[in-house]
């Protein structure tokens, strides 16, 4: 997979590069260390890194979750990479979720994609590596779905 832009990984992409038993995991790690050895511009957000905790250490969600303490090591390890940046909402990105909210009749959960998608937005990032097919509602941005 060649990828020239730019591009936000969502949480889904983080948990199966680190689930083994994940189907997914052969081709979500080999994203993930694209990210890592610079041969993609990527970035993730502090709410993909809470995500990506609050499902990893999940018995219910994980066949074997992650221990409290190896699930906080791995968000460091992403923390201190400087190979994929760390996108910040800016003060624009509330009011553009809850546009994208009103504009796809969103509801429950499903706000937290669209900041996810602001965020990235107010980042001038136009590309999301996600296997959510949900993310493809959104016109602003191109989904890479690599999973398909």
């Amino acid at each position: 997979m060649k990828i020239d832009s730019p591009v936000l990984l969502d949480t889904n992409i983080l948990v199966y590069a680190t689930n083994k038993a994940s189907p997914y995991f052969k081709q979500a790690k080999k994203i993930r260390d694209s990210a890592a050895n610079g041969k993609i511009t990527a970035f993730i957000t502090h709410q993909v890194l809470l995500e990506f905790y609050a499902i990893i250490t999940d018995k219910r969600r994980i066949p074997r979750p992650l221990s409290i303490q190896d699930a906080a090591q791995e968000m460091s390890v992403y923390s201190s990479l400087h190979t994929i940046g760390i996108l910040l909402p800016s003060p624009s990105t509330y009011s553009k979720a809850l546009d994208l909210c009103t504009r796809y009749n969103l509801s429950a959960q499903e706000i937290y994609d669209a900041y996810l998608i602001a965020t990235a937005l107010d980042s001038q990032i136009t590309y999301i590596i996600s296997g959510d097919t949900g993310m493809k509602r959104f016109r602003e941005i191109t989904v890479i779905n690599p999973f398909e």
